[in-house]
């Protein structure tokens, strides 16, 4: 939110929050699973340990990739909204994205709107 905020867009925060939040929590979760590779000989507690390891390593991969882009989802992200980006809306319905420096014409995204010419542009 602070990212936000601060007039980074909105796929950008995403993208950078997830990136900073990465290591640390893949640090502690890593942390979490080793401690608990000594419980799994047991006859009484190994059976807990491996559920909860797997909980443990289920729980980051969603943390890390499910949630940033359900966040994306619900408030409708679009990936053109980018810095520096440009979506250029193809036949096959798809948005591709290359830098608007190298883009001749800014397109938007929905179907049957008009193209936008940059300056300098021949079109």
């Amino acid at each position: 939110m602070k990212d936000i905020a601060a007039g980074i867009p909105r796929r950008d925060a995403i993208v950078g929050a997830t990136v900073r939040r990465f290591r640390p929590i893949v640090l502690t979760a890593a942390t979490a699973v080793l401690a608990l590779i000594p419980l799994t000989r047991s006859d009484f507690f190994g059976p807990m340990a491996v559920a909860m390891m797997g909980g443990i390593i289920a729980a980051t991969v969603l943390t890390l990739g499910l949630l940033p882009a359900l966040y994306a989802v619900w408030f409708r992200v679009r990936p053109e909204e980018a810095r520096g980006y440009a979506g250029d809306a193809r036949s096959d319905g798809l948005v591709w994205l290359q830098p608007a420096a190298e883009h001749p014409v800014l397109r938007t995204a929905t179907p049957g709107a008009l193209p936008i010419t940059m300056e300098g542009s021949d079109s």
